[in-house]
């Protein structure tokens, strides 16, 4: 009896120091996942996308992030040739809270494949579109965690969002010198710790190799290729294999 009772008492711990670990390592997707019941802010819907923004946002500031979400969402749609599926959109006006759901240093994010959390620099429609693209891809594969972080390279997700990013350091003149990388090299930036690197430099030329990549196969293939590519990958194929044929 003694022991049955010792052994639920350490069942208990390593449930509670689990429950504690994940917390603490995904403290901010849980906000995301909860930020309706939170009393920070209010909520507006566009069809299947929540939006939530910060009760702090001005009056002019919501309307301009709205349009401007808006024309963001119209663009993924002709894209995607489709509705937008589901996605949660978390304006926050202050950086204080956006750290609380989004992260350092970023622009804006999408965490949990759905969620996308945009600070008050984060008001630009080639920024959201991007961001509406990955939630978009989440959708179009079933919202299956497993494809999406294990089986879907992470430069084919990000290419594909690329594709809304046309401007500045994304502009045809920036990207005049960038060379289509091999399959080979093209693997080792599958995942996400050795695409998403610290050194600003070498992240920044993944990107650009990525969105160069997706851009090419586009003009070498079609929409419906694209669409075809990932229904093949949800069905079980090779990434790889799928992308090559």
């Amino acid at each position: 009896m003694k022991k049955k009772k010792r052994l639920a008492i350490k069942l208990s711990v390593v449930v509670l120091v689990t429950i504690g670990i994940i917390f603490f390592l995904y403290e901010n997707d849980i906000r995301c996942v909860r930020v309706g019941h939170s009393s920070q802010f209010s909520k507006v819907q566009e069809d299947s996308i929540d939006i939530y923004y910060s009760i702090d946002t001005p009056e002019d500031t919501l309307g301009l992030f709205l349009d401007i979400l808006r024309k963001s969402i119209s663009a993924n749609e002709a894209f995607w040739e489709k509705k937008m599926g589901r996605a949660t959109v978390i304006y926050c006006h202050n950086q204080e809270l956006y750290l609380e759901y989004g992260a350092e240093n970023m622009p804006a994010i999408t965490r949990l494949g759905t969620h996308i959390i945009v600070p008050s620099t984060g008001i630009d429609q080639e920024l959201l579109s991007h961001e509406l693209s990955h939630t978009e891809m989440f959708n179009a594969i079933d919202r299956s965690w497993l494809i999406y972080y294990q089986r879907l390279p992470n430069w084919f997700d990000e290419g594909v969002a690329l594709q809304f990013n046309n401007s500045g350091i994304y502009s045809v003149e920036s990207l005049a010198d960038i060379q289509r990388w091999s399959i080979a090299q093209l693997r080792q930036i599958d995942k996400a710790r050795d695409f998403y690197v610290n050194d600003y430099s070498e992240l920044l030329y993944h990107y650009k190799v990525s969105k160069v990549e997706v851009e090419k196969w586009l003009q070498d293939k079609s929409k419906a290729d694209l669409f075809l590519l990932i229904d093949e990958v949800k069905s079980g194929m090779d990434f790889y294999q799928a992308y090559q044929n």
